[in-house]
Formats: structure tokens, sequence, C-alpha cells
């Protein structure tokens, strides 16, 4: 199930238009940098995104604008992750999935982790690629210290996503309805 919803997000994702994509994530990035939990935040562990993801560009400046210190994802062998400090967006490099990723420079630990994520639910389980990076990750952080958000499309939202031992849930997904109203999945 979860291959099938997986594939099928994926498709309708990648076939978005690049300016809808822009579009709605700098609206949704713009209502997100004004939350309490945005504003409460110093480390703040982004993504940078691919094929059709919502749009991070917005939100990765927005966090070095400010001044809070931004950690982006590297992901090793054997499904590990680290966080790394990020300056500026330049100088980043391409892994082997295409994503861009920092060199290895100051390993933090953040109190904001903005996640991304194929398909989500109401009880915020997630379905990511599959390789288990975050969850992974998530397992290692002090969940009382760090909040974990996503920052979603719509269609992303289903009644129920297949759940296993190891998925980790998420606890705020943000999204814009088809009105354009903002909704949080608490």
């Amino acid at each position: 199930m979860k291959i099938f919803i997986r594939k099928s997000l994926i498709s309708k994702r990648e076939k978005l238009d690049k300016n809808y994509v822009k579009s709605y994530s700098e609206s949704l990035s713009k209502i997100f940098i004004e939350s309490d939990i945005f504003k409460e935040s110093s480390v703040v562990m982004s993504y940078v995104s691919f094929k059709g993801e919502f749009d991070t560009n917005f939100i990765n400046k927005e966090i070095l604008n400010n001044n809070k210190t931004l950690l982006l994802p590297k992901i090793y062998s054997n499904s590990n992750m680290k966080a790394f400090k990020v300056k500026d967006l330049t100088g980043l490099n391409r892994n082997k999935f295409g994503i861009l990723e920092p060199n290895e420079s100051e390993e933090l630990s953040p109190d904001l982790v903005i996640i991304p994520g194929v398909a989500f639910d109401y009880e915020k389980n997630r379905i990511g690629f599959g390789a288990g990076f975050y969850d992974k990750f998530l397992e290692k952080l002090d969940r009382n210290s760090v909040k974990v958000v996503t920052l979603a499309y719509d269609f992303q939202i289903l009644e129920a996503v297949p759940k296993e031992d190891h998925d980790i849930p998420i606890d705020l997904i943000y999204y814009l309805d088809k009105n354009n109203k903002l909704t949080i999945v608490k």
C-alpha cells in the first residue's frame, strides 16, 4: 500500500506547475514564519526540495535572514543522516539521489525540524521515500525539546496512511486548503 501511495503522490507532485509550486510554497512559508513555533526556534533543520516537493528555498532563506541557525541533512550509508550548519545556500553538493546537501561542517541538534514527505494523515503519520533516513534521525532526538513539522500540499493529506513500528509521527502539519486557507493538523 505504501508503494502505491508513494508512486501516485510523487507522480502528482512532479506534474505540478512550477509557478504554482513557488507561489504556494511562498504563501505557506510566509504564514509559517509568523507562527510561534518558528519564532521561538533558534536552530532549524530544513531540507532542499526536489522533484515537485514543497519548495523550501523561501523558508531556508528566511531562516538565515531571521538570524536563526539553518541545518540541512546529509545522508550516509545504512540510512543514517546527520544535520550540519549552513551559512548560505551556495556550495551544496548533489548526493546519489540528486538532492542537494551540505558539506560536513558543524553538526548540531535542531530545536525545530521541517521534514519532507510524500503523504501524511490526520494522526500525523507520514510516508517518505522509503529509505528510513528521517525515522532513524528523529529516533535519536529528544522529542520533548524538538518540534517536527511539515509544510505540505493539501493533496498529500490522506485519511490514513499505513504505519509500521519503526515509523515516527510528526508534531504538526501545515497546509493550505482548496480555498487557500491555512489548516494545521495538530
